[in-house]
């Protein structure tokens, strides 16, 4: 478990179904173990421990189940081929992924607001990384997803936004950090 897994599962519980739904939270709690330990090995593991629905739950969060997660596939293609497979999950499934997608979203937010820039650990420009938040948001919109859920993804989305169209005016102490993600090469 890591320091991300803890609030996706608030979320996920708190954007469940009044009466909640245990696999859901389940599912947010454990969301990124395939992808991060383990693959599909890990994968079947967690549906003979917890279930199909979980099982679901995490493979649909996943946009990677190979057993090394340092190989991964080019970014965007990995992104298309989620959200693809998002377009037809259920509105459950689509509500676990969303809520880790809002802590995703806020975490990288509060990065920039705090002057760090966190695009260059990520595999993609900042407006890739904006792209695959936006069109997340209109998954989630497309599916009537919660209110509850969506409205905080769409204030990240634009905070992200902001935030990345602010740091030119920050940048002039150091223009490379901007200049080498808005190029790709981080």
């Amino acid at each position: 478990m890591t320091h991300h897994d803890l609030p996706a599962t608030f979320l996920t519980e708190r954007f469940t179904n009044a009466d909640g739904d245990e696999d859901m939270v389940i599912g947010g709690l454990l969301h990124d173990a395939a992808e991060d330990h383990g693959g599909e090995a890990r994968l079947h593991d967690i549906g003979k421990r917890y279930g199909t629905a979980v099982e679901g739950y995490v493979r649909a969060c996943s946009d990677y189940l190979g057993d090394d997660p340092s190989p991964k596939p080019p970014w965007r293609p990995r992104k298309e081929a989620s959200l693809a497979r998002l377009l037809n999950e259920s509105v459950a499934t689509v509500t676990v992924s969303m809520a880790d997608k809002v802590h995703n979203a806020r975490s990288i937010i509060t990065d920039l607001h705090n002057g760090l820039w966190v695009f260059d650990k990520f595999k993609a420009a900042p407006e890739d990384t904006i792209w695959y938040y936006t069109s997340c948001l209109e998954i989630a919109q497309a599916k009537s997803v919660s209110p509850a859920l969506v409205t905080p993804l769409e204030r990240a989305v634009q905070g992200m936004s902001d935030e990345v169209a602010a740091w030119p005016e920050r940048e002039s102490a150091s223009a490379a950090p901007l200049s080498r993600a808005r190029q790709g090469k981080v």
